[in-house]
């Protein structure tokens, strides 16, 4: 499990939300930038702002534009129990005394408004049995008359009610299990009515009516969304339920068109990869279930669904490769595959070793690259030349059925290894220990790669934390992370330096740059969240109570 510091969480400011009252007698704090950053850091601007004071029932509310705190009595009827405030992107902020909860209604009576620019507090409008949303912002859900058990869809932002879905499924108001969801050119609205099953229709909002487009049967679609859009009117749909072991379903539909949808796949152990670029499908029959039998004596090939010409295709059965294998990312088209060499054992769950296959269903190429306690890949680097992989040290590896159904339970024994493999090479080229598989509920050393020859470890038994550099000489930079925390590029990452002060480490140079002093992060507890490559949010809090916010900062580093 990865450490998380004093940079924790990540914290999107802008849409903050917050439970925290202050305790009484606290001080709210105005902090002087120049305490805290170290240059080439530098303030951008402040965020305004609310934290609650029950005990004074009054809402301490900080301005941006004065850089003071200012005091608000609590309006008549608010609860001094606990309130909770969403700030909004007009600069008003929400506040509720129940909370906000989408399966919830919304009580206005309880609720109210605040507009810092005036200083008044009002009850929020509502829509859908909602707290009406801001212009832009807003979403189509669904609401029941039970009373008449009919559904309509409602606009939160305008209050608009449509003609009573023509369904016969049941009810459709399911926001959390089967959200209704727009299409990209906002013409169409997809809604699903149902329970274990679900009838799917789609809304045209310029002609105000709705088309049925088909329906689920396998009664194991308790929840339902759309993984992607496809164009304006075709989305692919992902169906499967709360319950172990799982049934994955896919669907595609034209939502243009009547009873056009169409599965794709559905099988309790088919489990279908999906795969973005294209979009498409791949699974092998039986990869997590036995059949009766050990890995793939049926000898099934791959199958793959393509979503956007809706053909199946099966391809021939290879040697040894029992379950849908990685894509290498270097454009060949090969892939990679974890083949377990079983012995006298009675079942296909486990196997002393296995054998790290390269191969290619069009050329039908199969290379044996590397035999050992291959517990599982990790992740390629991003050319494809380096892969990572766990390693076990007691002579058993799992199968892939055991590993995908029954992973919390499966854990490799003794210290947790990587090594990386170099494809080109066909060699073990680095090897990274950690602590033991028995101190940790998941992997005990974790890596990301930063570069398409860079990579970070985190935990790793020699060091606490460092980046790896591939090449004619492999190098080894010790960093010491607060937390797994990097830039949108994953070239600047947050550390401390030798001094004790918060710093970015730029992959690249090598460089360490000194953004907060140490004084302060003994002071406060702060959260950073990445913007840009060269700007993030700063929320910095009382130390001992960390959901008492004393300022939000945008900060750019150059």
């Amino acid at each position: 499990m990865l450490r998380l510091g004093l940079i924790g969480i990540a914290f999107v400011i802008a849409i903050g939300f917050s439970s925290a009252s202050v305790v009484a007698g606290e001080t709210m704090l105005t902090i002087n930038p120049a305490d805290v950053l170290i240059a080439p850091a530098k303030l951008v601007n402040r965020l305004p702002i609310l934290e609650a004071d029950d005990a004074n029932r009054v809402f301490n509310y900080f301005d941006a534009q004065t850089i003071s705190w200012v005091k608000f009595a609590y309006p008549d009827g608010l609860d001094s129990e606990e309130n909770y405030t969403i700030s909004r992107s007009d600069g008003t902020f929400l506040i509720s005394s129940d909370g906000f909860c989408v399966m919830c209604a919304a009580d206005p009576l309880k609720s109210w408004v605040f507009e810092p620019s005036v200083g008044k507090f009002k009850h929020p409008e509502m829509a859908c049995g909602r707290f009406k949303d801001l212009p832009n912002e807003g979403y189509w859900t669904v609401i029941d008359d039970k009373s008449a058990g009919i559904s309509r869809l409602c606009s939160t932002e305008t209050g608009e009610v449509t003609a009573p879905i023509p369904s016969s499924n049941g009810s459709c108001s399911f926001d959390v299990d089967k959200p209704a969801v727009v299409s990209p050119n906002k013409q169409w609205i997809l809604v699903f009515c149902g329970d274990t099953d679900f009838a799917a229709y789609s809304y045209e909002i310029a002609t105000k009516t709705f088309r049925y487009l088909g329906s689920s049967k396998n009664g194991v679609s308790v929840y339902v969304e759309v993984v992607k859009w496809l164009d304006e009117d075709n989305a692919i749909i992902y169906a499967y339920p709360p319950w172990n072991p799982p049934s994955n379903t896919y669907y595609v539909v034209n939502v243009s068109k009547l009873g056009d949808l169409e599965e794709a796949a559905s099988d309790l152990y088919i489990a279908p990869f999906y795969y973005d670029d294209p979009p498409h499908l791949e699974w092998m029959p039986c990869e997590f279930g036995n059949c009766g039998r050990k890995g793939n004596e049926n000898h099934y090939g791959l199958e793959r669904y393509d979503f956007k010409t809706r053909t199946h295709i099966q391809y021939p059965y290879l040697d040894r490769i029992w379950g849908v294998g990685s894509v290498i990312p270097d454009g060949s088209g090969d892939r990679l595959y974890r083949s377990l060499n079983y012995d006298n054992r009675l079942d296909m769950w486990t196997a002393p070793s296995a054998t790290l296959i390269r191969y290619n269903y069009e050329t039908k190429q199969v290379i044996d690259l590397y035999t050992g306690e291959i517990e599982w890949f990790n992740s390629f680097s991003p050319d494809g030349r380096y892969v990572v992989l766990f390693i076990g040290h007691n002579k058993t590896v799992a199968a892939n059925a055991l590993l995908y159904e029954n992973q919390a339970n499966y854990k490799p024994d003794g210290q947790s290894t990587i090594q990386v493999f170099d494809l080109q090479t066909q060699k073990v080229v680095y090897t990274a220990v950690g602590e033991s598989w028995d101190t940790s509920e998941f992997a005990p050393i974790g890596v990301q790669w930063i570069t398409a020859n860079q990579l970070l470890i985190f935990q790793d038994g020699k060091y606490d934390d460092l980046v790896v550099t591939f090449g004619n000489q492999i190098t080894e930079k010790p960093i010491d992370l607060t937390a797994f925390n990097d830039s949108p590029d994953r070239q600047r990452l947050i550390v401390k330096d030798q001094n004790g002060n918060l710093a970015v480490y730029e992959v690249a140079s090598g460089n360490t740059i000194p953004i907060i002093s140490r004084e302060s992060l003994e002071k406060y507890s702060m959260v950073i969240h990445w913007n840009s490559n060269t700007d993030f949010d700063l929320r910095i809090s009382n130390k001992d109570h960390e959901d008492i916010q004393f300022a939000s900062w945008r900060v750019e580093v150059p």
